[in-house]
């Protein structure tokens, strides 16, 4: 038949029809764009220094204006 589709090792590269090689090309992608827990953890120490940073700065902000208030 004319319209049919031939199934078979010629097609696995095709990302039509989800070839193994394109597959394991997409999920080498996306594990270079996933996080470790090295990387959250890090992210979490930065989070908590700039949460502390600002804290003391609101802090010494405040102190400076109730002594020029006052």
């Amino acid at each position: 038949m004319p319209g049919k589709v031939k199934r078979g090792p010629a097609n696995l590269q095709n990302p039509c029809f989800g070839g193994r090689g394109v597959i394991r090309g997409k999920i080498r992608e996306m594990r270079t764009d996933l996080a470790t827990k090295a990387d959250l953890a890090e992210t979490k120490a930065e989070i908590i220094k700039w949460n502390i940073g600002t804290i003391m700065a609101a802090v010494g902000l405040t102190i400076a204006i109730v002594k020029l208030m006052g």
